[in-house]
């Protein structure tokens, strides 16, 4: 279990993907925590050639510090410290190009301790202009966001989670706030991928998002939701998260639809329904791949989801890309809808997964006359 030194201490690492052993906090309530962050740190300051940095960390109960402490002792650390890169003032580390914080198998919050004196080190220590791809995994990414504004202005990629505020203490006008003057500072941005946990109501988030149509080659997202006459809803903690600008492309069969829209622009079975006009996307001339996700509430629909119907409702959806753009870049479209679904024994989420595939070759695709491959599963998981 101790680390492979002969590789970490290699002068010609580039790229480097890493577990960082933790202790069980349960197991060690008293004295300090020691992990392995503070040596990995001092090894890759060294590491003049690294450019490509993706860090994991996971709890391990056979793990103890003290097992090798003399193994790495020639680095100067005893094991003790904050769970992340353990910089502090004057320290100097390789101008990264590529950091990722990876996120937890069973999606329970990073053990990454990303805090704003962490951010406040990361900024002294580090060239972040050099950075192009940012993953902030499962971390509280709105302190990143908050501390590091303007300090990565050649950003690329940006993915986070938007966690649940009031687990984390965090007050949801803020969380708002300072993640769209962080989207707001960046230019040229080519993905972009957040995921959602927070069930909060972001309304500044998608006029941000707009603005980068025509450099957006990658989008991974909530579901749209039109807020009419771009008036901004009060957040509140069943809202979802509804990005305005757009028709909704998806919604509850009972729920009263404000705007009006023709029924052949609408699709649906009894659970959930599309609008179509969404899909044409014409601003974002790029697009080569779009992820929407849906939570459905558990009152949606008493029948269950049907795959086969929502399966057939997704491959419309991505012919209906090219009715008005035949030079449409894109090329893949992923739904992922779940709804909690709860019995007198048991509780479980159902969810449905659907994928689109475009085809190699100049066919252009046409809804039952091919160019493309579709891919559809419906499970319930136990929770």
């Amino acid at each position: 279990m101790s680390m492979d030194l002969a590789l970490l201490t290699s002068p010609r690492l580039y790229s480097l993907e890493y577990t960082v052993l933790c202790p069980v906090r349960l197991f060690s309530p008293l004295g300090p925590e020691r992990s392995e962050f503070p040596v990995i740190t001092r090894i890759l300051q060294r590491s003049k050639n690294l450019r490509v940095l993706r860090l994991g960390a996971v709890e391990d109960s056979r793990f103890k510090f003290g097992d090798y402490q003399q193994k790495y002792a020639r680095f100067g650390a005893d094991g003790s410290g904050a769970f992340n890169l353990c910089l502090k003032r004057g320290d100097v580390f390789p101008p990264l190009e590529e950091l990722a914080f990876s996120s937890t198998p069973n999606g329970s919050p990073s053990l990454y301790s990303l805090t704003p004196d962490h951010c406040f080190a990361l900024k002294g220590s580090m060239d972040l202009t050099a950075l192009k791809v940012l993953d902030l995994g499962r971390t509280a990414s709105h302190i990143f966001f908050g501390d590091l504004n303007g300090c990565v202005p050649n950003l690329k990629s940006l993915s986070f989670t938007m966690l649940n505020p009031y687990q984390h203490h965090q007050s949801p006008v803020y969380v708002e706030s300072v993640t769209a003057d962080f989207l707001g500072s960046l230019s040229g941005l080519e993905e972009l991928h957040i995921n959602n946990d927070s069930m909060e109501h972001y309304p500044k988030l998608w006029p941000i998002v707009k603005r980068y149509a025509s450099t957006l080659q990658k989008l991974s997202m909530d579901e749209p939701d039109d807020q009419t006459e771009d008036e901004v809803e009060v957040p509140t903690p069943s809202s979802g998260f509804k990005l305005p600008g757009l028709p909704s492309i998806w919604k509850r069969k009972d729920e009263v639809v404000k705007e009006k829209t023709p029924q052949d622009e609408i699709i649906h079975d009894h659970n959930v329904q599309f609008n179509t006009t969404f899909f044409r996307m014409r601003a974002f001339l790029k697009l080569q791949a779009l992820c929407i996700s849906n939570n459905l509430p558990e009152e949606s629909g008493r029948l269950g989801l049907n795959a086969g119907t929502i399966e057939k409702m997704v491959e419309t959806l991505f012919c209906n890309f090219f009715v008005d753009n035949t030079d449409s870049k894109m090329q893949v479209l992923e739904f992922k809808v779940q709804r909690p679904e709860t019995r007198w024994d048991y509780r479980a989420l159902e969810k449905v997964y659907v994928k689109v595939n475009r085809l190699s070759g100049s066919i252009m695709p046409k809804l039952n006359e091919g160019g493309y491959e579709t891919f559809a599963e419906r499970k319930v998981v136990s929770c």
